[in-house]
């Protein structure tokens, strides 16, 4: 069995991003647009059993780094649960949680407890009125949340915001500089679809496998054949027309 997990152009796949919901308690604008309602079945997402499975596939292949993200991951029932199933795996030394913190309040010390070893909180503004007209959302929420991160000793938790023209100004440097070369994860969406670059359209999907019966060792290759399926660079800049997806489809 290898022990690492190459694309085409030599580099090290890593980093898997999980995405265990689509569905959001918040309604950034920029993430989920007004009206839209095209959320994955429940029917088609992974189930807990089926996560962990691909996750012990990716940690038996080197992955040593898994993100929990959505949607917002919290809003997925028991999801400390999940998050001790898949801290226990061999191989998986790092395992982070990205949130808007609305709920984290309610489930810090359950996700510390269970092996979430960092923490990446959106949070877009500390201005309550502006907080609200970009997420529907009530800031008290998250900054309670963020007091509640504190006291389970998550340190340091990481803070980021969305840059929007109008609101303030800054730098996105996957988008003025590639980080192509250097790329070393890929994507799990709720529904079992591997992306293999957030600025392409390469994917491959895990779940009609998983249902089919696949046996740990055709898991593991597909997701070996998957990862050759890596583009060398996305195409933000030059064809961003070509990207269709909604971020929560995706996964963060």
């Amino acid at each position: 069995m290898t022990r690492t997990l190459s694309d085409p152009f030599g580099r090290t796949i890593e980093y898997v991003r999980l995405s265990v919901t689509d569905k959001c308690d918040l309604r950034c604008f920029y993430c989920l647009p007004k009206g839209f309602n095209d959320f994955e079945e429940p029917e088609h997402w992974l189930s807990f059993d089926e996560i962990e499975r691909v996750m012990r596939a990716f940690g038996e292949l080197g992955v040593h780094r898994v993100r929990i993200t959505g949607g917002e991951p919290l809003v997925r029932k028991d999801m400390p649960l999940l998050a001790a199933r898949l801290a226990r795996l061999p191989g998986i030394d790092d395992l982070l949680l990205s949130t808007n913190a609305v709920q984290l309040a309610k489930h810090a010390r359950a996700l510390k407890d269970a092996g979430v070893t960092r923490l990446n909180v959106s949070l877009d503004s500390l201005r309550p009125q502006r907080f609200q007209e970009i997420t529907g959302g009530k800031l008290e929420k998250v900054l309670a949340g963020l007091q509640a991160a504190k006291a389970a000793g998550f340190h340091p938790v990481k803070i980021n915001m969305v840059v929007m023209k109008g609101v303030r100004i800054g730098f996105i440097t996957p988008i003025s500089q590639h980080f192509c070369a250097t790329c070393n994860r890929v994507r799990l969406s709720v529904d079992g679809t591997l992306y293999m670059c957030l600025g392409q359209e390469h994917n491959f999907e895990l779940r009609p496998l998983l249902r089919a019966g696949i046996s740990d060792a055709e898991l593991r290759t597909a997701i070996v054949k998957a990862i050759a399926l890596k583009p060398e660079r996305h195409e933000f800049s030059g064809k961003p027309e070509k990207i269709l997806r909604f971020m929560s489809k995706t996964g963060g």
